[in-house]
Formats: C-alpha cells, sequence, structure tokens
C-alpha cells in the first residue's frame, strides 16, 4: 500500500497515472504512481512501491520541480537506458506568457536525481491540438538507442481511422512521420504498443471497450 499524503486541508488526490517498471537486477516490478491531482505541494509527485516487498514498502515519495497544472500528459520512461523510472511530461500552450504560440512541450525529469533533475526540457513538433488529444507514449520506434516521442491521433469522426505520429529523438522531437492504421477509433478506447511474440519491433494494439459487435 502506498503511505498516507501528508495532512491537508488540500483534497485527497485523486487524479493519477500508474506504469510497472522493470528493473534491470531483476528485483521485481515496481509500481509507480504519478500523482498530478490536488496535490498538497502543488507540484506533480511521484511515490513508488518496491515490487521485492510485495509492493507493501514505498522506496520513494517525492514532489517534482513540474506544477501540476502543467501536466496534461504523464508517464514513464526508461530516457538514458539506464533501467531507471524517468517521468515525461508533456505540456501543451497556448499563447501564455512563456510562448507566443501554441507549443507542445516535452520535459523528462531523472528517477536518479530524485525526480528533481530535469534532463530535457523542448518545444516539439506537435501542434497541441485540444489539449494534448490522442494517446502518448515515449519509447525507441527506430532503433538508436534513444526513446521517440508517439502519438497516437483518434479522430473524433466514426469515419476516420487512427493514424501516429512519431517525433524522432534524433531531430529533438521537431521531425514528425505519420503512419495510417486500420483502427476505426470508438469513445475510450485503449492504444498498448508492445513486441508481439516478444519481437523488438513494437506492434500496436487496438482495445475497444464500446459500440462492439457482440457487446464484449
Amino acid at each position: 500500500c502506498f503511505l498516507p499524503d501528508v495532512p491537508s486541508e488540500v483534497p485527497a488526490p485523486t487524479r493519477s497515472n500508474w506504469a510497472m517498471v522493470e528493473r534491470k537486477d531483476n528485483s521485481g516490478p515496481d509500481l509507480v504512481r504519478i500523482v498530478s491531482g490536488n496535490t498538497a505541494s502543488g507540484y506533480i509527485e511521484i511515490k513508488i512501491a518496491s515490487g521485492k516487498s510485495g509492493y507493501n514498502s514505498v522506496i520513494m515519495a517525492t514532489r517534482t520541480p513540474i506544477p501540476r497544472a502543467e501536466g496534461h500528459y504523464l508517464g514513464i520512461v526508461d530516457f538514458l537506458g539506464d533501467g531507471s523510472a524517468d517521468l515525461y511530461c508533456i505540456t501543451c500552450d497556448y499563447a501564455n506568457n512563456e510562448y507566443q504560440n501554441e507549443t507542445t512541450r516535452l520535459r523528462v525529469v531523472s528517477e536518479k536525481s530524485g525526480y528533481q533533475q530535469i534532463l530535457i526540457d523542448y518545444v516539439v513538433g506537435f501542434h497541441p491540438q485540444s489539449i494534448c488529444a490522442g494517446e502518448w507514449q515515449m519509447f525507441d520506434f527506430d532503433g538508436d538507442g534513444m526513446p521517440d516521442l508517439v502519438r497516437v491521433d483518434t479522430p473524433t469522426s466514426l469515419y476516420s481511422t487512427a493514424s501516429l505520429r512519431i517525433a524522432s529523438s534524433s531531430s529533438k522531437y521537431k521531425n514528425i512521420s505519420i503512419f495510417n492504421t486500420p483502427f476505426t477509433p470508438h469513445f475510450n478506447d485503449g492504444w498498448i504498443f508492445s513486441g508481439y511474440n516478444r519481437q523488438k519491433v513494437r506492434d500496436l494494439y487496438h482495445i475497444q471497450t464500446s459500440d462492439t459487435q457482440d457487446g464484449k
């Protein structure tokens, strides 16, 4: 179980992202909770429960340097390939004081620094588009050893199919490749990238949970 949040007049956190992280020492996958809703600190917080302890020991609980209002999409990535559970944060800015134009911003925060050091802070090639609409992930798409930024675009029209937009790490996430898919998106779909039959190539899984023919 997770340690209770610090007592505060602020309501308990209600919005969280979750990830399971494999470790190179085979100590078992750890459970990572990214808290971005109603944190007492006002910043995105990270809590990690140890798989080795049966998820009964919290080995880290800390705040990050990123304000929770900027965490439009959050996830975990091993950014340097060293087995760390680094945090990535995607923020969509709309002509505010920091950026003159609508932009999408990518930041990666290092686990090894106790989630205090920002490894990269880039304005990337994606248009914000309805507060980061779509499914975002980071993984090494082109095999160069560095994670690329991937977005599954899910149009609202039932007559359109989803597409992949991939920003390469080698271009500092400016250059984008587009791939069309045969999948027609539906409400509340799930999207997963995984190596089918344990291959290194990442395949796209579409998990449809509504409007199915047999109701399942």
